[in-house]
């Protein structure tokens, strides 16, 4: 009896791994029946599926990884969320003037290579560079 359908539904909504559904050998024709969400959450519920814990020691290294002081690689090498999102914004304003018509294409590439080098500290910082280049 092939079964999945619902054990990938299943595992969408749970959030879990196929592997890990479990299903009664006794309710096997009901499980079968059913292919919608609505009704696999009732089976679920009832006790004719359920989910395997994880094997191993997987969940063990997670948390242990996660712990302060663990920290892989060099400091320098972790990039920080914060320069992420600045040089993000930094690029979205440098694109965004461009588009416009603000600055030309020359202006438009020595900036993104600066921003790329961590030239600016912030968007403001590379408009109050960039302000003598912008047309009007």
């Amino acid at each position: 009896m092939k079964l999945t359908v619902q054990k990938k539904i299943i595992s969408r909504m749970m959030g879990v791994g196929k592997d890990r559904i479990w299903f009664d050998p006794s309710k096997l024709k009901e499980i079968k029946s059913e292919i919608t969400r609505e009704g696999l959450r009732k089976l679920i519920e009832s006790g004719a599926i359920k989910i395997k814990p994880i094997k191993g020691q997987t969940h063990r290294t997670h948390e242990h990884k996660s712990t302060p002081g663990n920290k892989r690689g060099k400091k320098t090498a972790r990039i920080s969320v914060t320069w992420k999102e600045k040089i993000r914004a930094q690029r979205r304003k440098l694109k965004e003037l461009k588009k416009s018509g603000k600055i030309d294409n020359k202006t438009f590439k020595e900036f993104y290579r600066k921003a790329k080098s961590g030239s600016f500290r912030s968007v403001n910082h590379m408009l109050s560079i960039l302000q003598p280049l912008i047309k009007k």
